[in-house]
């Protein structure tokens, strides 16, 4: 019904290849997390559902001790005002969107800064889903959640 998945990031340079572009309004600490492949059934839109995964992601931000959430959206996204109210912040990438899924709308990059940010990010969320939140089980062990580095050339940030 929903989708969102979490990414570790660990350099500048892996970063950079991810948002297709440089976010000049941050300098990343890193560990940094890159949140993409978001998407919801047509049908299922406006129940909140990218929210809850939201939510879940930033509890994996936190116990990666990771400061800055990054991403990339389509500029005109209805996510645009949700991520705004969170702390999230903006900048044009100049480019239009490109893959597999094509569109002549430019790219947002996307920047929550958890350290400023955080207390502003959970309580909209918990606002807007209230007790919805209370309906899921996330199922996450995050003491026992693992991180994946990327080895060798298989990636191209490492090369």
């Amino acid at each position: 019904m929903s989708t969102m998945r979490v990414e570790w990031v660990l350099s500048p340079r892996e970063l950079q290849y991810k948002l297709t572009g440089h976010f000049a309004q941050a300098e990343p600490e890193f560990p940094a997390m890159y949140l993409t492949k978001a998407g919801t059934l047509p049908e299922m839109k406006g129940h909140g559902l990218n929210s809850i995964l939201r939510f879940a992601a930033l509890q994996i931000a936190l116990s990666w001790k990771v400061r800055y959430v990054f991403g990339t959206m389509l500029e005109g996204s209805p996510r645009v005002f949700t991520m705004q109210e969170m702390g999230y912040d903006f900048q044009r990438s100049g480019h239009s969107w490109a893959g597999n899924f094509i569109s002549d709308r430019k790219a947002l990059l996307a920047c929550l800064d958890l350290k400023h940010s955080q207390k502003q990010a959970f309580d909209y969320l918990n606002v807007i889903l209230g007790p919805r939140l209370n309906d899921v089980d996330f199922a996450l062990d995050l003491e026992k959640l693992q991180i994946n580095e990327p080895i060798g050339a298989r990636w191209p940030w490492c090369a």
